[in-house]
């Protein structure tokens, strides 16, 4: 069939897709684009070189999962079993564009900031002009932080929350803090909620007496 140059294969991510499956149900042959094959064939040739998901994320010094993200726009990895294998001159290319060539000790130390700054509330935008850093790389870095980590607050709403003067002067604004503010708020709320209660009791039995 014309513009489609086999039939499916077992190596194939496009052909192994049930969406892909579905929608060629009515053909007289399954098949994927020429630009796959080639990639297919690339990777059976020169399989030594390829790096795995783990090894691309550690070389470009960002999380597994910023590298999924990517497939399909930077980088078009070939599934084997469970594995995705990665076109080194892609990940060379992304690095080029992207990152640095090598994760080097200021790089940690720049990742390290970020996260003291994300920590302690700093906006985004604040964060990029204090590391010096373009925003891409700062949201990467955001990402990373926020990934099952902790609830972030902008620094603005942790002044508004230091205004309330709930915390002795001085004491910054953590997720310890806010923790202890918020415990200290429910237990006065249930203090002045038996008071109202007791008081109540009280009237009702003094409204009996005089009765």
């Amino acid at each position: 069939m014309s513009g489609f140059p086999h039939p499916i294969q077992q190596g194939c991510t496009r052909c192994a897709s049930k969406s892909y499956r579905k929608s060629t149900e009515s053909r007289d042959a399954l098949a994927c684009p020429p630009s796959r094959t080639r990639r297919t064939a690339a990777f059976d040739s020169r399989a030594s070189g390829w790096l795995i998901r783990k090894q691309v994320a550690k070389r470009l010094g960002i999380a597994e999962n910023s590298v999924k993200r990517r497939d399909g726009i930077d980088f078009n990895p070939v599934q084997r079993g469970r594995f995705f294998f990665y076109d080194p001159a892609e990940v060379e290319r992304y690095a080029e564009q992207h990152g640095p060539k090598r994760a080097t000790q200021p790089d940690g130390e720049i990742a390290a900031r970020a996260f003291e700054l994300f920590k302690a509330g700093k906006d985004f935008r604040d964060v990029v002009i204090e590391l010096r850093q373009p925003p891409t790389r700062v949201r990467e870095l955001f990402r990373e932080y926020t990934d099952g980590s902790d609830l972030i607050l902008p620094a603005a709403i942790c002044r508004k929350i230091e205004a309330l003067g709930h915390s002795p002067e001085g004491v910054a604004l953590t997720a310890e803090e806010l923790l202890r503010i918020v415990l200290a708020m429910d237990e006065g709320n249930t203090n002045i909620s038996k008071r109202a209660i007791d008081d109540w009791n009280k009237a009702q039995r003094l409204k009996s007496e005089l009765e």
